[in-house]
């Protein structure tokens, strides 16, 4: 299982070289259209998919939380394929994300099946031109519209490789009773269990920067990411023996229980990657780890 973060900005290509240094992370997850003051271009795009083993794109295209870009909310094929043929052909084998939180808002029913038709679209013809490309279905928000979403494209879902998930939590990811928790991650690998697909926590993280006065410091988060990544894992190699291990009991049992039951059906998490880097902190600088 990869972990990471999600790069929203960075001044250049030598700051993330000591970002991987110091948070020991295998993977990252790049949009094409920004992250680099200089920008993209083939000799970055090289470098970048050459830090980690296990690197992840994501398109514009798809992405109805594009703030004033209203013509990047459907994931036309083309356009998709447009995208992200520059990073393919570095990496042929690449992990690449169509689309983001395509439920942001209150979209109506035809929207959902617009996007539908265009995700699938889209799949099939990634799959015709680059057959080793690995896909994942975007990460929903969590909103009232989720199991209406499902009920519209989750077939198509279902033909991606992975399905993204997108969980936030307040504070911390254990159970603690003290603390106000979303249970998000609980929520979304309940709900998404049936499609019988890895899932992939395309982003995660603690929204606070203080709790009772005291800060939540970047230590303290970065160590909350690796928990809830060790928590993962387990559940991963030995499901079973979790359960009855003292570390992760109470402190995880809501959780623990949602991965045990997703396992059964042969679901479990394949990557986690925490948001974000933005060295600008002009876009949730309260989620920017720095180094």
């Amino acid at each position: 299982m990869f972990y990471g973060p999600v790069l929203t900005n960075t001044q250049s290509m030598t700051r993330l070289f000591e970002y991987r240094k110091q948070l020991q992370f295998d993977s990252i997850k790049v949009i094409t259209s920004w992250g680099l003051d200089s920008g993209w271009n083939d000799t970055t795009r090289a470098q970048i998919l050459t830090l980690t083993p296990n690197p992840v794109v994501r398109t514009t295209y798809g992405d109805p939380s594009n703030k004033g870009k209203i013509a990047y909310a459907m994931p036309y094929a083309q356009n998709v394929v447009e995208e992200l043929a520059p990073w393919i052909k570095f990496k042929p084998d690449l992990i690449v994300e169509v689309g983001n939180e395509p439920n942001i808002g209150i979209m109506p029913t035809q929207f959902i099946w617009e996007y539908r038709y265009h995700l699938n679209e889209s799949i099939k013809l990634l799959r015709k031109l680059y057959p080793m490309v690995r896909i994942i279905a975007p990460g929903f928000i969590v909103n009232n519209t989720m199991k209406e979403w499902l009920t519209i494209l989750g077939d198509v879902f279902a033909t991606a490789d992975y399905i993204g998930v997108h969980a936030y939590e307040h504070v911390t990811y254990t159970d603690s009773t003290a603390l106000p928790k979303t249970n998000h991650l609980q929520e979304k690998t309940d709900l998404l269990a049936y499609l019988k697909k890895p899932l992939i926590l395309t982003e995660f993280g603690i929204n606070a920067t203080s709790h009772n006065g005291k800060p939540i410091t970047n230590k303290m988060k970065q160590q909350e990411y690796r928990d809830l990544v060790n928590v993962l894992r387990a559940v991963n190699t030995n499901p079973q023996a979790i359960v009855e291990q003292e570390m992760f009991r109470p402190r995880y049992s809501t959780l623990v229980r949602s991965l045990v039951k997703a396992k059964s059906n042969n679901v479990q998490y394949a990557g986690a990657l925490f948001y974000h880097i933005n060295e600008k902190r002009d876009i949730d600088p309260q989620y920017h780890i720095a180094v």
